[in-house]
């Protein structure tokens, strides 16, 4: 139920399910459920750009670094390889600062489209969660093949999930196993 509700988005069916699953760390045999492609319920609804469910899901305490596929990609290379900016920017808010050294100004566009906000980018060597149940979502995280989220997004054209990520502090310079920069991704 968990994994078909991620799947097609379906809020209500997916906050019943999650509220019979036991919290994080009690039981999280329970939450390991995968297709037979190796999907989890956070990777696919990060894939399909499905907000809501992101959002039941992180509350519960889904991990944003486990492996959303059998490539190795993470929710966050899903969510940046579809373009789903909102989940991007989801997982990526998942962070705060710990410190205020290290921390930089950047903006971030805003949901009505106006221009843009002003936000912190915590630097990655000062993040932490605000719930310690929960992991920090990890930009540089490479999948299999070598990429990272912002590799993803460069590659697809999506400008605003890249906008988002380079916020966020990924690499920039990062090179996959084929020694390809999300630069040429996005030139490809």
């Amino acid at each position: 139920a968990i994994y078909t509700a991620s799947l097609v988005g379906d809020e209500q069916a997916l906050g019943a399910a999650l509220e019979k699953l036991p919290e994080r760390g009690e039981s999280d045999e329970a939450w390991h459920v995968i297709d037979r492609y190796g999907c989890e319920p956070l990777g696919q609804a990060c894939a399909h750009g499905h907000l809501a469910a992101v959002n039941l899901l992180l509350e519960k305490g889904a991990d944003v670094n486990a492996m959303a596929d059998t490539c190795g990609r993470t929710a966050l290379h899903r969510a940046a390889s579809g373009g789903h900016t909102e989940c991007v920017v989801r997982l990526i808010d998942e962070m705060v600062s710990a410190a205020a050294i290290g921390t930089k100004p950047c903006t971030r566009a805003r949901a009505d489209g106006a221009g843009r906000d002003p936000v912190v980018a915590p630097s990655p060597h000062s993040l932490t969660r605000r719930d310690s149940r929960r992991s920090q979502v990890d930009c540089n995280k490479e999948a299999r093949d070598g990429s990272v989220a912002v590799q993803l997004a460069a590659a697809g054209g999506h400008e605003e999930a890249v906008l988002a990520l380079l916020e966020a502090g990924t690499d920039i310079d990062h090179a996959d196993c084929l020694g390809m920069t999300p630069l040429m991704a996005a030139a490809e």
